[in-house]
């Protein structure tokens, strides 16, 4: 839905409406009612605030700078233009490298965590450099590795000491770069924030915020209506899977058979 520079809120938020229902009228799982219900719990909740903030600054991103209780900054935020949304549409790359990242480094951490659940116990490995807490210690580690590399006797806790310190290695460094590559986005995404044209915030406003949100809440809605819907259908299929003709052979089975108890108490008729 395209927004002119010149739009108010209020001319933007009855295109959203009108786009909506456009949008969903034809799907029969949700009426245009549950569509306005969504569209007035999200304005209440979001857009609200939003219009607000556009009455008072006009269309550009207030940048709020964060401190710690010590009033020390700790980084920015944006209230009208979530740092995400800004990400998406223009670091999606940059997004894309540090998901990858920090998809590598739970996965180290998954391996550590099964080298000390493997060890766990009389046969603990790592025995000689947990710390009282249980920990397993780089320091120890290393000390450790020295005392034992030229003993033959200890020929298996040595290669498994080796192999996860390799690991912590492996870790810090990734989680170096982490913080190197989270520290240029942030800096290439606030001075994106700065330079942003009034068209770029509406497209972000409209489009990537309102629009995107209002149009998930509703497909969550769809989709839950759907579950219901299967869910009812296959409780219908369970109760109706026997053929009325094997129902009625059974009835006759059972009548023949309660005929021949009452009979043989002495009923009869």
């Amino acid at each position: 839905m395209g927004m002119e520079v010149g739009a108010k809120p209020k001319e933007i938020i009855f295109k959203i409406s009108e786009s909506l229902l456009e949008t969903f009228s034809k799907i029969d799982l949700i009426d245009k009612y549950d569509i306005y219900q969504h569209l007035m719990t999200y304005w209440a909740e979001t857009m609200q605030d939003d219009a607000y903030l556009i009455a008072q600054n006009g269309w550009k991103p207030e940048i709020n700078i964060l401190k710690n209780k010590k009033g020390k900054p700790t980084g920015w935020d944006s209230e009208l233009i979530p740092k995400d949304i800004v990400i998406n549409r223009y670091f999606a790359k940059q997004r894309d490298a540090l998901e990858e990242m920090q998809t590598q480094l739970e996965s180290i951490r998954q391996q550590m965590q099964t080298f000390d659940e493997e060890n766990e116990g009389e046969d603990d490995l790592f025995s000689e450099v947990r710390s009282e807490a249980g920990k397993i210690v780089k320091g120890a580690i290393t000390k450790r590795i020295t005392e034992i590399k030229k003993d033959p006797e200890f020929a298996d806790e040595l290669r498994i000491l080796t192999e996860y310190l390799d690991i912590m290695s492996k870790e810090v460094e990734l989680k170096n770069q982490i913080k190197i590559a989270e520290a240029d986005l942030d800096k290439y995404l606030l001075n994106k924030y700065r330079h942003l044209t009034e068209a770029e915030i509406k497209e972000l406003v409209v489009e990537d915020k309102w629009l995107t949100s209002i149009h998930t809440l509703i497909v969550n809605e769809m989709e839950h209506i759907s579950q219901k819907l299967a869910g009812r259908i296959n409780e219908l299929a369970e109760r109706y899977q026997t053929p009325l003709s094997l129902l009625a052979d059974d009835i006759q089975t059972l009548t023949k058979k309660v005929n021949g108890h009452l009979e043989e108490m002495g009923f009869k008729w």
